[in-house]
Formats: C-alpha cells, sequence, structure tokens
C-alpha cells in the first residue's frame, strides 16, 4: 500500500488504536513479531581449554616467581 492509497478513514484508525490498552493477546503478536537478534549474528561462544589454562598457570607462576 502507497501513499496514494491511503484513505483519511485509515489514518483515524492508526490513531485511535494508540489510546487503546493492550489486551493479552495483542501482547503475545507483539512479542512473536518483535525484532530479535539473528542467530547467525551471536557472537561465538568463548570456550577455555585446557591449553590457555595451562598457559595462564604457567604465566601466574612465572609472576609468582618474581615476588
Amino acid at each position: 500500500m502507497g501513499f496514494d492509497e491511503l484513505e483519511l478513514e485509515d489514518i483515524e484508525d492508526v490513531l485511535a488504536s494508540h489510546t487503546e490498552e493492550l489486551v493479552n493477546e495483542d501482547l503475545q503478536q507483539l512479542t512473536e513479531h518483535s525484532p530479535v537478534e539473528d542467530e547467525d549474528e551471536k557472537e561465538p561462544q568463548r570456550t577455555l581449554t585446557t591449553k590457555r589454562m595451562a598457559e595462564a598457570f604457567n604465566m601466574i607462576q612465572q609472576s609468582l616467581a618474581k615476588v
């Protein structure tokens, strides 16, 4: 629907609907259709490998040895 096809009655209906209180069904529809983060855009989950843990412990030991 383009702007040329809009009727004054349609605009008034939309404006009037904003003063009405939402019911549970309306809220459910809004949450179902709300933009949600795409799963493709999620950051990859970081994992702590035994190799990284060993490196960290080694760095801690080296730091403690200097004290």
